[in-house]
């Protein structure tokens, strides 16, 4: 799919849907085969009819295309080392990205996202969502059996 085509899909498909989050974000950073790679961030949506699910719109100067978008959802609205390690090797097989960022901007708390880029056309946003919910909630389940065996001595 062309970059123009994919733009009209989420213009039509995600941002009717979406309200767009004001304010500077800071850039994510990716360490590929030793090299730091870092992605602008062009705007973030928060989609309306899903809790906790993003549209990141992010600008790569270094590669074609130049701009990416990934949906994100919330695993953690505080993340730390444990719960990177509880997500990271389900999130590997997956094939997603998970990165610690504040969101809300004017919030302290940084949380833990999931992210997975959208490269295909309309069908694909549903299923994405969707796949990230399922993910989300067998991170959870992961969780609770953490607390449990915490709990039972």
């Amino acid at each position: 799919m062309t970059q123009n085509t994919l733009k009209k899909v989420i213009k039509r498909k995600v941002l009717k849907k979406a309200k767009r989050m004001r304010g500077k974000f800071p850039p994510i950073s990716e360490i590929k085969e030793g090299i730091v790679k870092t992605w602008k961030i062009k705007s973030v949506h928060a989609i309306k009819s899903k809790k906790g699910v993003y549209l990141f719109t992010l600008k790569d100067p270094s590669n074609t295309p130049k701009t990416r978008y990934f949906l994100a959802i919330i695993l953690a609205s505080q993340s730390s080392d444990l719960l990177v390690l509880l997500a990271r090797e389900e999130a590997i097989e997956k094939g997603l990205k998970l990165i610690q960022y504040s969101i809300p901007l004017e919030s302290f708390r940084v949380s833990l996202l999931s992210l997975k880029e959208i490269v295909a056309g309309e069908d694909e946003i549903e299923d994405l969502i969707k796949y990230l919910e399922k993910f989300r909630k067998v991170y959870r389940k992961k969780l609770e059996r953490v607390k449990k065996i915490s709990t039972s001595k």
